[in-house]
This record gives structure tokens, C-alpha cells and sequence, in this order.
């Protein structure tokens, strides 16, 4: 009886030094700097440098005294991508849409209700309030 238990607890103990090994670490913080105020989940943060982490489906952004929290969805590329941001622009309005640490895999953030509320402005304005893309390239 007592080896059976030595014997199943070794081969559970191998099983997790497995998975743990076989599962790739998804935290890794990589250093931005904004140089414009953005809006992550509602919260606005000014200019500043951030530190970005994704764990699991949680995207992190850390600045020294502001930060945000955001649960997100996994995207991939095909090949190899730098660490970026990629941001929304409308007007002087920027909203955090996409999170890439490295590698190829990045991180989708859902379309706030900010962001539905200036896609709808920018419709109804479309000549004075101009929609665009910006990428932040790591530092």
C-alpha cells in the first residue's frame, strides 16, 4: 500500500515538472514609451513610459503611478513580430487596441464603449475628425 502511494506520487510529480516545463512562460514585461495620453479599458493614462505584461488573458499596463488592467484575446502572426502597441486614433484621442510582447503571439483588446461612442463620432464627422493607426516600438 505504501509504495502504491510513493509510486503515484512520483509519477504526479513528474507529470507537473512536465506540463510546467511544456507550458511557455506568457509573462514577460517589455518597457514602452507613450508620448501622448491613451485609454486602456476606460482608464486614461497620460504620457509617460509603461511597462507591459500579458499573463494568461490579463494585459497589464504599468506606469509609475498609473496603470490599467484588461482581459484580452490571444492573436498570432504568422512569423515574427517586435514588441509594439497599436493604438486607435480619433482626433487627439488614443485607445490601446493591440499588445504585441515578441514572438507571435500578441494580445486583442476589446472595443470599448469610448471607442464604439468615437467610431460612431467619426462617422457622423468624417471630414474634421479623422481616424488612423499608431504603433509605440519598444524601447
Amino acid at each position: 500500500m505504501r509504495s502504491r502511494l510513493v509510486r503515484t506520487l512520483y509519477v504526479l510529480g513528474l507529470t507537473v515538472s512536465a506540463a510546467a516545463v511544456a507550458v511557455p512562460a506568457q509573462a514577460r514585461d517589455v518597457k514602452f514609451n507613450v508620448p501622448f495620453t491613451f485609454v486602456v479599458n476606460g482608464e486614461t493614462l497620460p504620457p509617460g513610459t509603461y511597462e507591459v505584461t500579458s499573463e494568461l488573458s490579463v494585459l497589464l499596463v504599468r506606469g509609475y503611478d498609473h496603470g490599467a488592467a484588461v482581459v484580452t484575446a490571444r492573436a498570432e502572426f504568422r512569423g515574427e513580430r517586435d514588441p509594439s502597441l497599436l493604438f486607435n486614433r480619433y482626433g487627439d484621442r488614443y485607445i490601446l487596441v493591440e499588445a504585441w510582447m515578441g514572438g507571435d503571439s500578441g494580445r486583442v483588446l476589446p472595443t470599448s464603449r469610448l471607442e464604439r461612442q468615437l467610431i460612431e463620432t467619426a462617422r457622423r464627422e468624417s471630414a474634421g475628425n479623422a481616424a488612423g493607426r499608431f504603433v509605440i516600438r519598444a524601447r
